[in-house]
């Protein structure tokens, strides 16, 4: 096993977004039967109409793993009247898409915690939440990435995205 001492905020950086890019396309495929193929980096800021929804991993005043979710509004009301059509027609369809999202962002985080504390961290994790996760940061160490996921059965580029932040605050 790795100690936390000896990954640096690059490398974790790279196998964080690597657990993500196979989270995101398993729990698609697992809870609503849908394929999403991880595209590359998504550089597009958020869409008007997007649904976000945000989960934090935290280790103490030592390191914060940010994770912010952007989903198409039309793919996930899709998603959901497909999935939830008895919900859908007594519950408004925003309220279920927010829960897909919260739903998507804690099986994420998740996995990342698992994988991060079979590592040797011992990393917490909030209560997923609708909306972007805060970006004011104090100076620190960190490492940004971003991954794209295109819908493959409606061909939509950019159907979801993931911002992954990472800081380290330890000297």
């Amino acid at each position: 096993m790795t100690s936390p001492a000896s990954d640096t905020l690059e490398s974790m950086n790279t196998y964080v977004s690597d657990i993500v890019g196979k989270a995101v396309t398993g729990t698609f495929d697992t809870m609503f039967g849908r394929e999403v193929a991880h595209t590359g980096d998504a550089g597009a800021p958020p869409k008007a109409g997007e649904i976000s929804s945000h989960v934090s991993l935290t280790q103490g005043a030592a390191l914060n793993v940010d994770f912010s979710f952007h989903f198409d509004a039309d793919l996930l009301h899709r998603i959901a009247e497909e999935t939830y059509p008895e919900q859908a027609r007594k519950i408004p369809m925003q309220m279920i898409c927010e829960d897909m999202a919260c739903a998507i962002a804690n099986v994420v985080g998740s996995r990342v915690k698992a994988f991060l504390n079979g590592r040797g961290y011992d990393l917490s994790m909030d209560i997923p939440a609708v909306g972007e996760i805060d970006a004011a940061r104090d100076a620190a160490r960190q490492q940004h990435s971003s991954l794209s996921f295109r819908c493959v059965p409606e061909g939509q580029d950019n159907a979801v995205r993931v911002k992954i932040h990472l800081q380290e605050k330890r000297a």
